[in-house]
C-alpha cells in the first residue's frame, strides 16, 4: 500500500493510526516543549493562546481514545499472540511498563491542564511546568514505535486488526460500515 507523508491512514489500517497519533502527539508535545519560554517572553498572547488550545484539544479527546486503543484492545491481542512468529520477548514486561506510564502520562497532563485552560483563556500564567510530561511521553512513544507496533504488526492476523480497527471506530463514535475513509484523532 502506497503511503503518502502526512495522509492520516484509516481505520483499515489500525496500526498506522496509531502511529498517526504518535505524530500527532509528537507536534503537541513540541507546543508544549517550546511554550514555557514564548509565554515568559510574550504573555498571554493570541499565539499561546492558540498553542495552549491545540495542546488542549488533543489531549482532552483523542489521547484518551489512543491510550484505551491500546490497554483494551492492542495490548491484549498482543499478549494472546505470544510466541507466534515475530514474538518479541520483552512485549510483555514493555506492556506492563506501558499501562502504567499511561496513568502517570494522565496524573501528568492532570497537573498540567489547569495552567493551559488559563492560558488558552488569555490568562497569564506563571508556572507552566511542561517538562516531566514532555520527556514521559515521548519516552512512552519510543517503545511503543519501536518495539510495540513493529511486533504487533508482525503477529497479528488480517482478522485481529480488523476487530482492533473496527473497536477503535466505535470508540469514537463511528460505525465501522458508515466509517470508510474516516481518519483518525
Amino acid at each position: 500500500m502506497v503511503r503518502m507523508e502526512g495522509v492520516t491512514p484509516g481505520f483499515d489500517d489500525p496500526l498506522g493510526v496509531l502511529r498517526a497519533c504518535h505524530r500527532r502527539i509528537a507536534e503537541r508535545l513540541d507546543l508544549l516543549e517550546r511554550l514555557p519560554e514564548y509565554v515568559e517572553l510574550h504573555g498571554a498572547d493570541a499565539s499561546a493562546q492558540s498553542a495552549a488550545q491545540r495542546v488542549l484539544n488533543y489531549f482532552d479527546r483523542a489521547a484518551g481514545n489512543h491510550h484505551e486503543d491500546e490497554e483494551a484492545d492492542l495490548f491484549p491481542m498482543l499478549r494472546r499472540a505470544k510466541g507466534r512468529q515475530g514474538w518479541d520477548d520483552a512485549v510483555p514486561a514493555a506492556l506492563e511498563q506501558l499501562t502504567a506510564e499511561h496513568e502517570r502520562l494522565a496524573r501528568r497532563w492532570a497537573q498540567i491542564r489547569p495552567s493551559l485552560a488559563s492560558l488558552a483563556r488569555g490568562e497569564h500564567t506563571a508556572t507552566l511546568s511542561t517538562e516531566a510530561l514532555v520527556r514521559d511521553y515521548r519516552a512512552h512513544m519510543a517503545v511503543e514505535d519501536e518495539l510495540i507496533l513493529p511486533v504487533a504488526a508482525h503477529v497479528l492476523d488480517h482478522g485481529q486488526l480488523q476487530r482492533l480497527g473496527v473497536a477503535m471506530q466505535r470508540r469514537r463514535g463511528l460505525s465501522p460500515r458508515d466509517s470508510a475513509g474516516e481518519t483518525a484523532e
